[in-house]
């Protein structure tokens, strides 16, 4: 599987945007943080990856590695977004479903929907 280096730089190179623009899009001072990610020589913070797929236009999914193509991502509620994060950060069990979701493949994570959307009605 593809890191996530080299997801961001495929991606960024179908857009046609150099690695100076998309520093500057990301708020990094130079180029080189870019090259090192690409690289896979620097991790990409938890932060960070949804300001990635907000400036290349893509979604979390692919830049994880989750979906095979680089769907343009629709903008999501930036609230919805910020509640995530602050939640996984303070609450241990919620960030360890989380990881195991991540273990999922596309089949049992649309069965975990199922049950999720039944169990809340």
């Amino acid at each position: 599987m593809e890191h996530i280096g080299t997801r961001i730089k495929n991606r960024r190179i179908e857009l046609g945007m150099s690695q100076d623009e998309l520093a500057e899009k990301m708020g990094y001072k130079s180029r080189s943080t870019i090259t090192k990610i690409e690289k896979g020589i620097n991790d990409v913070v938890q932060s960070n990856i949804v300001k990635f797929s907000e400036v290349l236009n893509t979604s979390i999914a692919y830049l994880m590695g989750w979906d095979e193509e680089p769907t343009e991502e629709i903008k999501k509620d930036n609230d919805t977004i910020v509640k995530f994060d602050v939640r996984a950060r303070m609450d241990k069990d919620f960030l360890e479903v989380i990881e195991t979701l991540y273990k999922l493949d596309k089949a049992d994570i649309e069965r975990v929907k199922l049950l999720l959307t039944a169990f809340l009605k």
